[in-house]
């Protein structure tokens, strides 16, 4: 793990990630602002709105997150590439609408669908498997598993756990900030997302790891 680790965080492109998906965290909460503020008066639009546009945006900002760190994410010799990934007959509408789904499924399920410290986790690694799926198809692999193995899975779980507890914290203390020092309300909706992602990286590295594995073996 402390090699992924090492790897992912001396990657260039993880700066590049992290602003991107920091500028898509901002955009959702200003949307979220002005549906506040303008859809109040629609009840049913603006439930339409918080949970089934905003997941979807979120989805695809994560999407968008890993696509840019599969290589780290996978522990692979050089980025794959785009076509490896998406080209052919309907192959990126496909995930997108799996991921618009997935997405607003989660935003429903009660108690956890309001929480992106655990949605983030569990769809970052569907979004794993997928990818992992097209490129083992690009390579000419067909026999491979999504199961990471029983002990990687028990490092996923830990280190999900782990950076559920540490983002929710952390979240928590820059709202504190946020407000106190520049007076900026609902500091939750531009810190908690990406806290999350980043303290949900290490259990998403075990996991591309443990399946790019397959593609040596």
């Amino acid at each position: 793990m402390l090699a992924a680790l090492l790897d992912l965080l001396s990657d260039w492109r993880l700066p590049v990630a992290v602003v991107g998906y920091g500028l898509g965290t901002l955009l959702v909460a200003g949307l979220l602002r002005l549906a506040d503020h303008y859809l109040q008066v629609a009840p049913l639009s603006h439930w339409i709105f918080e949970h089934m546009l905003v997941p979807a945006l979120q989805a695809l900002f994560l999407l968008l997150f890993l696509v840019l760190l599969l290589r780290p994410l996978y522990g692979l010799g050089e980025a794959p590439g785009w076509s490896s990934l998406f080209d052919g007959p309907g192959r990126l509408s496909s995930l997108v609408n799996w991921l618009v789904v997935l997405s607003v499924l989660a935003a429903m399920v009660p108690a956890i669908g309001r929480r992106l410290e655990w949605v983030i986790p569990v769809q970052g690694i569907l979004m794993l498997a997928m990818l992992f799926h097209r490129l083992a198809q690009a390579q000419g692999v067909t026999a491979y598993r999504l199961w990471p193995g029983w002990a990687e899975a028990l490092e996923i779980v830990v280190l999900t756990f782990l950076g559920a507890w540490l983002a929710r914290r952390l979240t928590g203390l820059a709202d504190l900030v946020l407000h106190d020092r520049w007076r900026i309300a609902d500091g939750a909706r531009l810190a908690g997302p990406l806290l999350t992602v980043l303290f949900q990286l290490p259990a998403l590295a075990v996991y591309g790891h443990a399946l790019t594995r397959q593609l040596s073996a």
